[in-house]
This record gives structure tokens, sequence and C-alpha cells, in this order.
């Protein structure tokens, strides 16, 4: 899923019950990143990975678009998120 944050967009995972977390946070991690470049999304790993019930396996620093005058263009960060 997808989580919006104060400078972040982040996706995250919430492996099952009794799935192995690490293979599961690595393959969707590779594979969310491979889709990220074959689109341009501009999605890295996080600085840091930490085993959890629910997990970051990408992020995006830049998603907030920004008039001139440094105020939140709301229309084109929309039109991103899209």
């Amino acid at each position: 899923f997808l989580q919006l944050e104060q400078q972040r967009l982040c996706v995250k995972i919430s492996p099952e019950e009794g799935e192995d977390k690490r293979s599961v946070r690595k393959e969707a991690m590779k594979a969310i990143l491979l889709e990220s470049d074959k689109h341009g999304l501009n999605l890295h790993k996080p600085a840091r990975t930490r085993v959890g019930k629910v997990m970051t396996i990408a992020q995006r620093l830049d998603y907030i678009q920004l008039n001139s005058d440094g105020t939140v263009d709301s229309k084109r960060t929309i039109d991103l998120l899209k």
C-alpha cells in the first residue's frame, strides 16, 4: 500500500503471518524498484529497512510539487500521484 508522510511517499507491505518477512521484503522491494525504473517513478530504497508487521520497501522524497513562490501546487501533486 501507499502512504503519504510529511515529506515522503512510501510503499509499504504487510506480510502474512508465518511468512519469512525478510525474503518477502527483499522480493517485493526488487519488484517495486524494477517497476519504478520502467515507469520513471523515482522510487528508491529507504536508508534503513527493518523487519516488522508493516515495512517500508520504497520511498520518494520529492512527491510534493511546489509553485514558484514555494506553496504547494495541489493539482500537480495530485496529478503526479495518479
